[in-house]
């Protein structure tokens, strides 16, 4: 009886290792695919963040120009006395000024990264 007790008792005590055992596996797995969600999860919300980054820069530039062109516009009609009305021309003047900043501008930049 004692020998059948100790032999049902080392077999609860594998059974119990070798479930400790699968669990320990287990739940290693799911920390490793939970890392793994986390890293795509971050991934996709700093993609999400730089597009939208980008978007709003753009969208600011846009923005500067068409404030830059209609306040210089108002400015040189001021200064000749009569009202510039040609848009196109208002627009194309404008837009060669500002790249023409813009082409300054990018060589200090490039020049002040590490």
């Amino acid at each position: 009886m004692l020998e059948q007790y100790k032999a049902q008792l080392a077999e609860a005590r594998h059974e119990a290792a070798r479930l400790r055992q699968e669990a320990t596996e287990q739940g290693t797995a799911i920390i490793q695919e939970m890392k793994a969600e986390g890293q795509r999860q971050r991934e996709e919300i700093i993609a999400a963040g730089h597009a939208q980054i980008e978007a709003d820069r753009k969208s600011a530039s846009a923005s500067l120009r068409q404030d830059v062109g209609k306040l210089a516009t108002d400015l040189a009609g001021k200064l000749v006395g009569e009202s510039l009305e040609d848009t196109a021309r208002q627009s194309r003047t404008i837009d060669r000024f500002l790249d023409e900043l813009e082409e300054k501008a990018e060589p200090s930049d490039e020049r002040s990264e590490p």
